[in-house]
């Protein structure tokens, strides 16, 4: 249970100064409508009951909005035992004008109408701290912010916040693999064998050519040495009258 404001700059005005007391329970619900509050939290009807006036009063509604760029809070609305729908202004733009009315007791709070969707916090405080302080436990609800409505009115949650919405983080690709090295290898490899290839055949064709023609060197050379020794046989007949 965190609160949606930082506390520690927010101004106080006619109630008492509750930053330090323990955040013991969290608003669940809260309705904003014409005539009719609706408020649950998860203490409610725990926290002791308070003597006010010739009835008791269980908790008050704090209501926290923003003046020339700071925040400030007071305790606004007494809340009895078992006070879950508290009848209100059918106006729902004028409540809070309606809850802080003077302003020599809620100072630049007195009389303001927030504009619709205008942020506006609440928090619920143990015992009486509307215009004083009278409490058994020093225990507080954490603080909410809602975006203010016009007098059609609203139901919350959800509740608002200062924080901007977060960004979805952008989703990386995967990481394409990189090519196994064999793989990688493969087709170089295939290149080279096939550049072998062609290279050796060349060579072999070369070595035939030039086989060829030796072969036909000799055999021209064979014939050429038989007609020359069929002519000297022929002229040695002739010689011994054969």
């Amino acid at each position: 249970m965190s609160d949606a404001l930082d506390l520690a700059n927010v101004q106080f005005h006619s109630s008492p100064d509750v930053r330090s007391w323990p955040v013991t329970s969290e608003i669940t619900e809260l309705r904003l409508r014409p005539g009719t509050l609706h408020l649950r939290h998860t203490r409610e009807v725990e926290w002791p009951d308070v003597p006010y006036e010739t009835t008791t009063q269980e908790s008050t509604l704090w209501v926290f909005v923003q003046i020339d760029g700071r925040w400030h809070a007071t305790g606004a609305e007494r809340i009895r035992p078992n006070q879950f729908d508290k009848p209100e202004p059918d106006r729902v733009s004028q409540w809070i004008k309606e809850w802080l009315y003077n302003p020599q007791i809620w100072g630049p709070m007195a009389n303001y109408v927030p504009a619709p969707g205008e942020l506006v916090g609440f928090m619920l405080t143990a015992g009486i701290q509307r215009v004083g302080d009278a409490s058994i436990v020093k225990e507080r609800s954490n603080v909410v912010l809602v975006q203010y409505p016009d007098d059609r009115g609203a139901d919350y949650p959800p509740f608002a916040s200062l924080q901007p919405p977060r960004q979805p983080e952008p989703v990386a690709p995967p990481p394409s693999e990189p090519p196994s090295p064999v793989a990688a290898a493969a087709p170089a490899a295939g290149a080279a064998a096939r550049t072998s290839d062609t290279a050796n055949a060349g060579a072999v064709f070369v070595v035939l050519a030039k086989l060829e023609s030796i072969h036909d060197a000799i055999v021209k050379q064979a014939d050429q040495q038989h007609k020359d020794a069929e002519a000297l046989l022929d002229l040695l007949k002739h010689f011994v009258g054969r």
